[in-house]
């Protein structure tokens, strides 16, 4: 089913015809995948396209969903940041240019001590759950053994500079670096 959909993957990009050295080296999953949960992603992935695939991601799913998005919940519950209202709200614009929505921008309060602050992110916690998840699947003969599971964080500067002023992006990066 899957083989027959993707044959036609299987040359190389300049058209030569040569084949690729390694099937799975065809297909390449970045992120988010519009499904419920991690277990489903794993699970539609590999049954899908596993043999195209070398490592899989886990989707981005539940409050992960839009990407750094459930972040700004995190740093809007911080004590130490508050909405800046010097700045004006930050334009998300799709490929066409349609604005999707607005980001408002943040900031350290100005009491704050830099160095004192830190940011629970939740990532840490996304990744063992997910990669919990992949092992149980991978174990029960689920997930393909030739697959790895691909998990990251955002880096901590595209956290930082979608959510608050240039000048504060530093200030707010600097914390946010410590723990993923």
């Amino acid at each position: 089913m899957a083989s027959e959909k993707f044959t036609h993957l299987s040359r190389d990009s300049a058209g030569s015809g040569e084949q690729m050295s390694n099937a799975r080296d065809l297909l390449y999953f970045a992120g988010s995948v519009p499904l419920p949960n991690c277990e489903d992603v794993f699970r539609a992935l590999n049954g899908e396209v596993g043999q195209f695939l070398r490592r899989m991601p886990d989707g981005e799913t539940g409050e992960r969903t839009l990407w750094i998005k459930f972040q700004q919940k995190m740093l809007l519950e911080h004590p130490a940041i508050e909405l800046d209202s010097a700045q004006p709200p930050l334009p998300v614009r799709q490929a066409d240019g349609t604005v999707h929505r607005h980001i408002q921008l943040m900031r350290l309060r100005p009491s704050v001590d830099v160095d004192s602050v830190v940011f629970d992110t939740g990532y840490d916690r996304a990744a063992l759950a997910s990669y919990q998840t992949y092992r149980a699947l991978r174990e029960a003969g689920i997930i393909l053994p030739e697959i790895a599971c691909r998990w990251r964080c955002p880096r901590q500067w595209q956290l930082a500079s979608c959510m608050s002023a240039r000048s504060d992006a530093t200030i707010i990066y600097v914390p946010m670096s410590a723990r993923c």
